[in-house]
């Protein structure tokens, strides 16, 4: 699970392993710092979004904050302005 770059939450709720027992799996046979988590944070993701020029919509969606439905009908609402 670790090398399919899964978090240390999916991999406690499915393997039911507290986050200390992961943290020390990961120390011993992954090499694996606390910080090198493999997928950047959301705040990573959205100054990407930033720096690239997309708009605020583009952003919520391309971090997951809004549904497909929702951008769409959002930017629809914008692009009319």
């Amino acid at each position: 699970m670790i090398r399919q770059g899964k978090g240390v939450r999916e991999i406690a709720a499915i393997e039911h392993l507290n986050f200390t027992q992961i943290k020390k799996i990961r120390r011993k046979y992954f090499n694996v710092d606390d910080e090198d988590t493999g997928r950047p944070s959301k705040r990573s993701q959205a100054l990407k979004l930033i720096r690239e020029g997309k708009t605020d919509v583009d952003i919520a969606h391309g971090i997951g904050l809004v549904c497909e439905g929702d951008a769409r009908i959002s930017k629809g609402i914008f692009d009319s302005e």
